[in-house]
């Protein structure tokens, strides 16, 4: 009756974990309770006990006779069923979590713990953490470790986090002599009546955290191990260890780095298997949020030479794979802890690719060591990371370099010198790639150190024009980082403009999309260029320019087609329409185009494109027919775009229209858009409406810029009675805005943010356009037969 009981029992709950992964993968919308709820009984099923539940008391199994006890070989198959629906249990929740992890992240504390005393076996609190100290089966143990990783992985989780902290150290388990012999030392943390969202999360990262490292430490299963380590990895990639005690990741470091020293004793399946996935969560430890804060003196001192001179052993070593997970954890170290990596850089020498690919090394060895040498050199430069964006000057940006000039020079003469021609002619694709990849690091500091030496400038520069020149050069991912390149070094003051246009139009009309991406994005860098320069680009290469962006523009994807829309703009800045205007009305076509279709870098590059258009006065003689409709179009998008960013550019552009004059028709509209716009906006703070992060980040920027946009509009209006009629349905929010504004100038603001968005606002703001707009504000009001009120509101005005 029992065993019978029992079997149905298990049946059921495997039904259950069935219909809830079916469910989770159906379109159905999910109730916070519901989701909730499910998670605390799968989180129940995978701490449960095989005996749990049976007894006829719910406490415990009756007493049974020996003649009635099943046998060894029923007991066995009962507890690997168990087993198996424990595991499937946890594997239910990582499935859930990989589906849709935001909409669990109110029910994560129903499966990770908030104290310490939750992780004793013998504690009735359940949790993922819990299974991963406490059950006997690797099996389960690994599908637990399996979802606590899935439940950190991915950018919800990261933002969800962003808000954790724990400021005070944890209680030490010696000192209240309460902790399980299990856990690791200093691992109870301080339980309130009451906490906030951000000390309840930072207290699931520390003892979850803690209670992954202690699992490990004593982790025998090498599955099991490895999944521990990739739940260490995601827990490091998304908390912000900025905001924990600084001892939490030189403990997690220190507990990796011991499990790595312990490694001798396992077999060679076994220790290739853990090893490769404590190198994942070592990486990932060193290149935490917050790791150069916490690490940086740690790293720099003596404590940490034996790990360090372990990860180069590895890389040194005979295994291509063992190598390539130490690379990872060398680049780790270089970018994110600069002062340890000078330390290091004559061993580092050993391990770059004149001497790594002398040795006939594996090609993802020599790849890895390329890529090695690319973050070494950015990391002493002070040039560090790089990604493509369309609004930095990428050549002129940089740190205070972590080397003296001297050592610095000699360091870039080396890799110009021996490293690069080495990635240069070998026989790995990949390898010529992360070769090329090293040119992005040149910044002003290289530049500083080299002073007059034009030749190794030089050299540099013919390094990707070789690839893109020639026709030896078959692979497209080795073209598209020569362009790539090439968008760097544009910034080069040594750059022969004409030549680099040259290799990049052929580059532009090239078959493979890979290479048309980084070619149109350095060409609007080089458009950029060319508008600072004195002598620029022959009309004649601005023409062909303008053919291959105009044509990307409008026939290409998203990528191609914003850096294509940058580029115009950057072109139609930098030029003169008195003599010739072939391209122009091309040009201006393709922007209205891009105002409203494509992504959003697509739109607000237009913008920015729009807002050139505007500006250039020789322009707009040719095509003044053009202002209404453009500025139409900024207006809607003022008014209708969802994105902050769009409109806010927008916003700019229909600024520097009014500031020429620009805006003809349009002045009640844009004073009626501008003014609702503002309005909505401050409705939508009041009222605590939904907002993405991108909505807060550039929200300040956006009110500002209108404001800024509304001034230079009123600052040229002329007195209209339909102006004047605009002005007094939005006087509130008019009069509210010019009060910032007077606030502002007059040094009252405490807003940093505020303040900071004032001085980027377009145009810049002073007192002289401010107080023209305030006089024609008073003398529209007063325009036509002014009534008391608006008597009323011109003093007001009138008062700032």
């Amino acid at each position: 009756r029992d065993e019978g009981r029992a079997e149905a029992m298990r049946r059921c709950w495997s039904a259950f974990v069935e219909f809830v992964v079916r469910w989770g993968m159906s379109s159905e919308v999910w109730g916070v309770g519901a989701r909730s709820g499910v998670c605390e009984a799968l989180t129940r099923l995978a701490c449960r006990r095989d005996d749990e539940g049976d007894g006829e008391d719910g406490e415990g199994t009756s007493y049974k006779p020996p003649h009635a006890r099943e046998s060894d070989e029923n007991i066995a198959m009962c507890e690997k069923d168990a087993c198996d629906l424990r595991a499937g249990a946890c594997g239910a929740l990582g499935a859930l979590a990989r589906l849709n992890g935001k909409a669990l992240h109110g029910a994560w504390a129903t499966m990770l713990p908030t104290s310490e005393h939750q992780l004793r076996e013998k504690s009735v609190s359940t949790s993922l953490v819990k299974v991963i100290a406490c059950d006997s089966s690797a099996k389960v143990r690994g599908a637990a470790a399996n979802a606590t990783m899935a439940l950190f992985e991915g950018p919800a989780s990261r933002q969800y986090l962003a808000i954790a902290e724990r400021r005070e150290a944890a209680t030490s388990a010696g000192a209240n002599g309460a902790a399980s012999s299990s856990l690791a030392p200093g691992f109870g943390a301080r339980v309130r009546s009451f906490s906030a969202l951000s000390t309840t999360l930072g207290d699931m990262v520390i003892i979850t955290l803690r209670a992954l490292l202690s699992a490990l430490s004593r982790e025998k299963n090498a599955q099991c191990a490895r999944e521990l380590c990739k739940a260490v990895a995601a827990l490091c990639d998304a908390a912000p260890f900025d905001r924990f005690p600084r001892d939490l990741l030189r403990e997690t470091v220190d507990s990796i780095h011991a499990k790595l020293v312990h490694l001798s004793a396992e077999t060679p399946s076994d220790r290739s298997t853990i090893q490769s996935a404590l190198f994942g969560a070592l990486a990932s430890a060193l290149s935490a949020r917050g790791a150069t804060r916490a690490l940086n003196e740690y790293l720099s001192s003596d404590s940490s030479s034996s790990m360090i001179y372990r990860m180069i052993s590895h890389a040194k070593g005979e295994v291509a794979g063992s190598r390539c997970e130490a690379f990872s954890v060398l680049r780790a170290l270089v970018v994110h802890h600069t002062g340890a990596a000078t330390l290091i850089g004559d061993e580092l020498r050993e391990l770059f690719p004149s001497a790594v690919c002398a040795s006939g090394a594996d090609d993802r060895v020599c790849q890895a060591s390329a890529r090695l040498l690319t973050d070494y050199l950015g990391s002493v430069s002070g040039s560090g990371q790089v990604r493509d964006d369309d609004e930095v000057d990428f050549g002129m940006i940089a740190n205070t370099p972590a080397l003296p000039s001297e050592v610095l020079r000699a360091a870039w003469t080396n890799a110009i010198e021996s490293q690069l021609p080495t990635c240069a002619l070998h026989k790995s694709a990949l390898t010529r790639v992360a070769g090329l990849n090293v040119l992005t690091r040149v910044n002003s500091n290289v530049l500083t150190c080299f002073g007059s030496d034009v030749r190794t400038l030089d050299s540099l520069l013919s390094m990707p024009h070789s690839v893109l020149s020639g026709s030896h050069e078959s692979v497209p991912a080795v073209r598209a980082a020569a362009c790539r390149a090439l968008g760097f070094l544009i910034y080069l003051p040594c750059v022969n403009l004409e030549e680099t246009a040259a290799a990049l139009l052929i580059a532009a009309e090239d078959v493979s999309k890979s290479v048309k991406i980084p070619a149109m994005w350095s060409l609007a860098n080089l458009c950029a260029v060319n508008a600072t320069r004195e002598n620029r680009l022959c009309d004649d290469t601005v023409a062909s320019l303008a053919k291959v962006l105009i044509a990307s523009a409008a026939e290409q994807g998203d990528k191609v087609r914003a850096s294509a829309t940058r580029g115009i703009g950057h072109l139609i800045a930098a030029s003169t329409f008195d003599t010739s205007h072939e391209w122009l009305h091309k040009a201006a076509q393709s922007l209205a185009s891009c105002l409203t279709t494509g992504n959003a870098k697509t739109q607000w590059n237009a913008c920015l494109g729009v807002a050139a258009l505007l500006q250039n006065d020789s322009a707009m003689d040719v095509g003044a027919y053009w202002a209404d409709f453009i500025v139409r179009m900024l207006l809607l998008l003022v008014r209708d775009a969802k994105n902050f960013k769009i409109r806010l550019h927008a916003a700019a552009a229909l600024a520097v229209g009014a500031r020429h004059e620009r805006l003809t028709l349009a002045y009640v509209d844009s004073v009626s858009v501008l003014t609702l716009s503002l309005e909505a906006l401050e409705i939508q703070s009041t009222a605590f409406e939904s907002q993405s992060a991108m909505d807060f980040k550039y929200k300040p920027a956006l009110i500002c810029q209108m404001t800024m946009t509304l001034v230079s509009v009123l600052a040229v209006a002329r007195v209209d009675g339909a102006i004047g009629d605009a002005l007094k349905k939005s006087h509130a929010i008019t009069l509210s805005t010019y009060q910032s504004l007077r606030d502002y100038l007059d040094g009252g603001s405490s807003d940093a943010r505020v303040v900071a968005s004032f001085k980027t606002a377009v145009p810049l703001v002073n007192k002289a356009i401010f107080d023209t707009s305030l006089n024609n504000i008073v003398a529209n009001l007063l325009a036509t037969q002014p009534s008391s009120s608006a008597r009323a509101l011109a003093d007001a005005f009138g008062a700032l």
